[in-house]
């Protein structure tokens, strides 16, 4: 029966109005989504049941999936950094 009024939603789309995020599945981006009083109860439920069972794990992978996007960030980020310094060193050096 919740299947019936779960809906699934990606990244940039627009939340309809009386719907909320329940959770996300980190793997391929999409959260579910379920009306607004019922995703409260469904997120306390769902949190309850990964805690209880062999799900605790997921919260490691979650982390370590978290931190390797966070670090390939930075590492792009600070290699802009550099070559935006190295082009403007090659400029000031040109002119």
């Amino acid at each position: 029966m919740l299947n019936l009024i779960r809906r699934k939603i990606h990244p940039s789309e627009v939340i309809p109005r009386g719907w909320g995020i329940a959770y996300w599945y980190e793997y391929n981006q999409t959260g579910v989504m379920y009306p607004i009083p019922l995703n409260v109860v469904i997120t306390f439920l769902r949190n309850l049941y990964c805690k209880l069972t062999h799900y605790s794990s997921k919260d490691k992978i979650s982390l370590l999936y978290r931190d390797s996007i966070r670090e390939a960030y930075t590492e792009g980020y600070n290699a802009g950094i550099k070559n935006e310094i190295l082009i403007r060193a090659l400029e000031d050096k040109n002119a």
